[in-house]
C-alpha cells in the first residue's frame, strides 16, 4: 500500500512530449535560448541557430515520434529534464577531451540535466 506521504512526494519519470518541454524551457529556451540543442550542433549551428533558430530543431525531434529525453513531473507540474540519445547524434561530444565517444562502441549519452528557473526542485525532491 502506498502511504500518503509517498503520494504526495511522487515524481513520474517518462518521455518528454513538446509541450512538457517547451513550458520547462520557457520563453527564452533555456539558457541563452539553447533549447537544449548544445550538444547536438556544431558551434557554428549553434551560434547561428541561438535563439528561436534552435527551437524548430528540437521541436522536430520531437515530430519524428521519438522522444530526444525524459521529463519529471511532479502532479501537473515538470520539474525536470535530461536529454538522452545515442552519442552519435552529439557531434559536439567528438570535440571534448573527456567525453569523445569510442568509435566501435554504441555509446548512449544522458546530457542537459535541467529544472525550472535552476530552482533545484528535481533534486530537492529526490533522494539521490
Amino acid at each position: 500500500m502506498v502511504s500518503s506521504f509517498e503520494t504526495a512526494n511522487a515524481i513520474e519519470i517518462r518521455p518528454a512530449i513538446w509541450a512538457d518541454f517547451e513550458a520547462l524551457m520557457g520563453e527564452k529556451g533555456g539558457c541563452g535560448g539553447c533549447w537544449c540543442m548544445l550538444w547536438r550542433r556544431t558551434a557554428e549551428e549553434m551560434e547561428a541557430g541561438k535563439g528561436e533558430g534552435n527551437r524548430p530543431a528540437m521541436k522536430a525531434l520531437f515530430d519524428k515520434g521519438e522522444a530526444p529525453g525524459l521529463v519529471a513531473k511532479a502532479g501537473a507540474d515538470v520539474i525536470g529534464w535530461i536529454q538522452i540519445d545515442r552519442g552519435a547524434l552529439f557531434p559536439r561530444l567528438a570535440s571534448s577531451r573527456v567525453l569523445k565517444p569510442v568509435a566501435e562502441l554504441d555509446v548512449w549519452s544522458v546530457l542537459l540535466f535541467s529544472s525550472p528557473s535552476g530552482s533545484g526542485a528535481l533534486a530537492s525532491r529526490s533522494n539521490f
